[in-house]
């Protein structure tokens, strides 16, 4: 029978044991099988087996640089694509007051710019996936001016013919008050702008995705906006707001987009539709709201 201080010295014998297998035993003594080793006079039958673990991976950094780290299981990752598209936008400023827009007044709607933007955003796989990128695009927007000088005494506007609005003017004499209206005619002309921004995009569902810019544009020039009212004696009759151009301003914007077709994720769709909404504080109406249609390029 072993003893008990035996016990301990056949844990340590065991993988000794099986590498001397065919080596024989000094003094004549047995020799072990292949699955048997002999200790003080004893022969102890192993059963023994060796099992590779091929399921673990080492650790990978978030883009697919290889990192040094202790073997574990990870969980499968799914792998995304780049979002890589180009945009179509359009985009209607919001505002309010008591005065209306020189164009509402005269068309009865906003004027409506609009513009291209490509972007590029580099994924990170997970089961939520997000990614960083960029964003540049090109835009333009209508301004609307009136074409003549304003009359004197003038104490509002009423409606006309397209492009045109009647300029009503008041005068108080001795004999009585005098009114009366000037037709004055409108032009409209188009400001250039470029932007360059920051995007993060994060998938919140399989094809609806959250995105935020941060970034700077220019315009080729001043845009004028031009805020008009119906005949009052109390307040103003015309305001005039002017966006700098010439130079860099900030602009924020965020947006939500719902991607289908290829894949039907928001990073493998090839067709996008999103609506966001715009900050830019140089501008008089500082939200703007857009409407976006994008298409990803290359294969998805």
């Amino acid at each position: 029978m072993l003893k008990p201080c035996d016990v301990g010295k056949v844990g340590s014998m065991l993988l000794g044991g099986l590498m001397s297998c065919f080596v024989a035993v000094a003094g004549g003594e047995q020799a072990c099988s292949g699955d048997s080793i002999f200790i003080d006079g004893r022969v102890i039958r192993v059963q023994a087996s060796v099992e590779l673990d091929t399921v673990s991976r080492p650790r990978r950094w978030q883009f697919g640089w290889n990192v040094p780290g202790p073997d574990e299981r990870r969980p499968v990752k799914r792998r995304v694509p780049a979002w890589n598209a180009v945009e179509a936008w359009s985009r209607v400023a919001v505002g309010g007051g008591d005065l209306t827009r020189l164009e509402v007044f005269d068309a009865g709607m906003p004027a409506v710019g609009g513009g291209l933007s490509w972007s590029h955003v580099a994924p990170r796989p997970g089961r939520r996936a997000w990614g960083l990128g960029g964003q540049i695009q090109g835009q333009w927007m209508p301004t609307t001016n009136f074409s003549a000088s304003l009359p004197d005494s003038l104490i509002g506007f009423l409606p006309a013919a397209r492009g045109t609005v009647r300029a009503v003017t008041w005068e108080r004499f001795d004999l009585g008050v005098e009114t009366d209206t000037v037709a004055i005619g409108l032009e409209r002309s188009t400001a250039w702008g470029w932007a360059a921004a920051g995007l993060l995009r994060v998938e919140l569902q399989p094809q609806t995705a959250l995105s935020l810019a941060f970034g700077l544009e220019r315009w080729s020039r001043d845009r004028t906006t031009l805020r008009v009212g119906e005949p009052a004696l109390d307040r103003a009759p015309v305001r005039s707001f002017i966006a700098p151009g010439g130079q860099w301003q900030p602009m924020a914007r965020v947006a939500i987009d719902h991607s289908w077709g290829r894949g039907g994720s928001t990073f493998r769709g090839r067709w996008g539709l999103g609506f966001g909404a715009t900050w830019r504080p140089a501008e008089p109406d500082p939200v703007s709201v857009q409407l976006r249609l994008g298409v990803a390029l290359g294969r998805r």
